[in-house]
């Protein structure tokens, strides 16, 4: 079902960017004719939700306690408030980062960033969350622990 929601997500984020250029004498559709984006999905919402860390962990050494706060604003869309695509931003002390994912039943999973640092973020029903930095360099990877609130 996950696996179903991400590749909608990845549709319909890049639906309105897939749609431009065609043109019905190549065989395309008509811009604006049958594109589902987050912007024209049925069900819409904001993203509002501040995320706060408690523990941190890098690489295999030993976690550690932390105050790490992140804000998640965007928006989300699709066929009903149940399973929807989100585009937000995860922003934080060190930046901002665009993210896409994935909202059903409660549950989120967004992934975004660069080449150099990939972001990924879970958050179950109840708020609990899971942060996590992939770097190339090294490779190393940061993981945070702690909950999130808010719409």
């Amino acid at each position: 079902m996950m696996r179903q929601l991400t590749l909608l997500a990845l549709a319909l984020a890049a639906a309105p960017a897939f749609g431009q250029g065609f043109s019905p004498q190549r065989g395309g559709q008509q811009q604006g004719q049958g594109q589902l984006t987050i912007d024209t999905a049925p069900a819409q919402v904001l993203i509002d939700r501040t995320c706060t860390f408690s523990t941190e962990c890098y690489e295999a050494e030993s976690c550690t306690d932390t105050g790490f706060d992140i804000t998640l604003q965007g928006d989300a869309g699709g066929m009903d408030m149940q399973s929807m695509v989100l585009r937000t931003r995860l922003i934080s002390d060190a930046g901002t980062v665009e993210m896409l994912g994935v909202q059903d039943s409660g549950a989120m999973s967004l992934s975004g960033g660069t080449f150099e640092a990939r972001h990924l973020l879970t958050v179950n029903a109840e708020g609990a969350a899971r942060y996590s930095v992939h770097y190339i360099d090294g490779p190393m990877v940061v993981t945070y622990l702690g909950t999130c609130e808010g719409e």
